[in-house]
């Protein structure tokens, strides 16, 4: 898994592009990459349409990022998912919870 900071990006809004895999096998390697980004801004783009899979620990990821904004008085909005970031969402009933951009 890769973490590419997208153009825009500025202090007040983080914007992520997240390529590869989010899976158990992954989730330590994108705690690590993502940390640096967590102790710099609060609010959050990620773009998952580069994510070709995801399991259950690749969404607690997404759900702890989740929290840890809204704790921080941040945001956190999910832009051009991907099917399998899709279809994991909708599975687990938990669309709701993001906020989802149509760009």
């Amino acid at each position: 898994m890769k973490i590419k900071k997208v153009r825009g990006s500025n202090q007040k809004l983080c914007k992520l592009a997240f390529n590869g895999d989010m899976t158990i096998y992954t989730a330590e390697a994108i705690h690590e990459q993502f940390k640096t980004h967590l102790e710099k801004s609060s609010n959050f783009d990620l773009t998952l349409k580069g994510v070709e899979e995801i399991d259950s620990t690749g969404l607690q990821l997404l759900l702890a990022i989740k929290r840890h904004t809204e704790t921080a008085g941040g945001s956190l909005t999910l832009t051009m998912s991907s099917a399998p970031v899709l279809e994991i969402l909708e599975l687990f009933n938990v669309s709701q919870r993001f906020d989802m951009a149509a760009v």
